[in-house]
């Protein structure tokens, strides 16, 4: 039997709230988006395994032998502080920003399934290349292709997604997008540990585990459908409700087909999108859409994905100990996760979002307490206490993971009209990749002079970042993709920028000029 999703709630008036789309979760809804995570899986893999592999002496030996040689001369803070090492692991984002500015094209032009094609042979290539790497260059040149090839899945595979499931169970099925991340990253955790232990190759066959993942992106392009409202975007809209009557599992759906037809017929009219994000009926959703990704980063939670490892063994902890801490992180990671699926639609996204900012404030504090008091310059701090900031880090991460994490890509990809999704959330990717280059490039150079204090910054961040939520974001819990902007002509403060349905029907607005 069918199940009735509300096209809103909160408000719009009785009318509007009767309104229902028909529909189930059907298998096939369950397959194109297991397929699709696949892309988050192999980018939380690549992620973190530079971290694992910066760990291992074999990888540094071979290609930042300063590194190896001189940071046992350094203080506890400053031991891999080396800009070249660094932009090894930034690199990825770097080159994810290119990808921000080219993805809308292809996306709205190709359809979302090429595009997941495209982004799956690019990462591939890069994929053997760095785990073949005879040399710097080479070790680069993979990096920065794999990094081109996530910068594309980040913003493909939430509106994809986003676009194929029903409007009851979307922040679930959006929410695997998180899972499938974090165990991306407990998979190249327990493979570093396991490779650390295979000298001197085993950083290769860390790096190439990459592909495993990745072939499943690139199978996926080849049979995934497009979604209802790219094919028809491109113009087919007879197989556009084809595949809309066969991911809802009835053939009752003209109320969305409907909806979804409106929003296309007004992306038709917005030839220029980059230049239509300017426009004030679409600020509110710009100003949260670009705020989530830089608040996202200014978590740490990426640093520490990144320098897990090596920041273990600043502490004191031998190779096996820090490579072993940082599976279990990403254990928890997927643990996390998988309980942001299961309560998303249930307690709602804003609920979620505080309790995360309050779990990973005290967090913070906590472990620059501890780094604080504890740890000193040259010598390392005590096992009992390098034992308990391994573990506050995972209280930290976890509170992340089923908040920020989950729900970064969450929000942007629900809020964004038709008309400027793939713009908008160019522009969101890049926003999350400028900030994430710019912390992983110089992490350890803050960390080197501010030491402990640090985390007290991030800590600032999270407490403004929640203040944020709270006045400025809508909660889009069970509401119709299409029909979110009615949350922002009912909100307290950005209804003065947006008109609301009667006014936009009464003026028609000239896009293109």
């Amino acid at each position: 039997m069918a199940t009735q999703t509300a096209v809103t709630k909160g408000g719009g008036g009785d009318a509007m709230n009767k309104k229902r789309y028909e529909g189930r979760l059907t298998p096939y809804v369950l397959c194109t988006v297991a397929v699709a995570t696949c892309l988050s899986l192999a980018g939380g893999y690549q992620i973190n395994i530079a971290g694992g592999v910066s760990a291992m002496d074999s990888f540094l030996k071979e290609f930042f032998p300063d590194v190896y040689r001189g940071r046992r001369s350094k203080n506890n803070y400053c031991r891999y502080e080396d800009q070249f090492l660094q932009f090894y692991t930034s690199s990825l984002y770097l080159a994810a920003l290119l990808s921000c500015i080219t993805t809308p094209y292809p996306s709205r032009v190709w359809g979302r399934r090429k595009t997941i094609l495209l982004s799956g042979i690019i990462f591939m290539v890069g994929t053997c290349i760095g785990a073949g790497a005879l040399n710097i260059g080479m070790l680069l040149s993979g990096r920065i292709l794999q990094g081109l090839a996530i910068g594309m899945s980040v913003q493909i595979a939430p509106v994809y997604i986003a676009e194929m499931a029903p409007a009851h169970a979307r922040g679930a099925l959006m929410g695997t997008i998180e899972v499938s991340f974090s165990f991306g990253i407990f998979a190249a955790g327990i493979t570093s540990y396991k490779a650390e232990t295979i000298d001197p190759w085993g950083w290769r066959l860390a790096l190439g585990m990459a592909g495993v993942p990745g072939m499943v992106w690139l199978l996926g392009g080849i049979f995934l459908p497009d979604t209802p409202a790219s094919t028809l975007q491109r113009g087919y809209p007879e197989k556009a409700r084809e595949i809309l009557e066969r991911i809802r599992g009835t053939p009752d759906v003209d109320l969305e087909f409907q909806h979804i037809t409106e929003a296309v017929h007004k992306a038709h009219s917005v030839t220029f999108d980059f230049r239509a994000l300017t426009q004030r009926r679409y600020r509110p959703q710009m100003i949260v859409g670009v705020c989530i990704p830089f608040f996202f980063q200014m978590t740490g939670a990426n640093a520490v994905s990144f320098y897990a490892p090596v920041f273990f063994r600043s502490m004191g902890l031998g190779a096996k100990s820090s490579l072993y801490s940082n599976a279990i992180i990403g254990g928890v990671k997927v643990m996390s996760a998988a309980l942001a699926v299961r309560f998303v639609d249930r307690w709602g996204r804003k609920n979620l979002l505080y309790e995360g900012g309050i779990q990973m404030f005290v967090s913070l504090i906590t472990i620059g307490a501890l780094l604080q008091y504890q740890l000193d310059l040259h010598d390392p701090p005590s096992r009992v206490v390098a034992i308990c900031v391994v573990v506050v880090f995972c209280v930290y991460v976890s509170g992340f993971t089923w908040s920020w994490s989950s729900l970064a890509m969450v929000i942007p990809g629900e809020i964004f009209p038709l008309e400027i999704r793939s713009a908008a959330m160019s522009l969101n990717g890049f926003c999350l990749y400028i900030v994430g280059f710019n912390i992983a490039q110089w992490f350890y150079v803050i960390l080197c002079g501010m030491r402990f204090g640090i985390f007290y910054f991030f800590a600032f961040w999270i407490a403004v970042m929640t203040i944020f939520v709270f006045a400025l974001v809508p909660e889009t819990k069970g509401v119709g993709l299409e029909r979110t902007p009615v949350l922002f002509e009912q909100h307290w403060f950005w209804r003065r920028f947006v008109p609301s349905s009667l006014e936009a029907q009464q003026t028609k607005v000239q896009d293109n000029l």
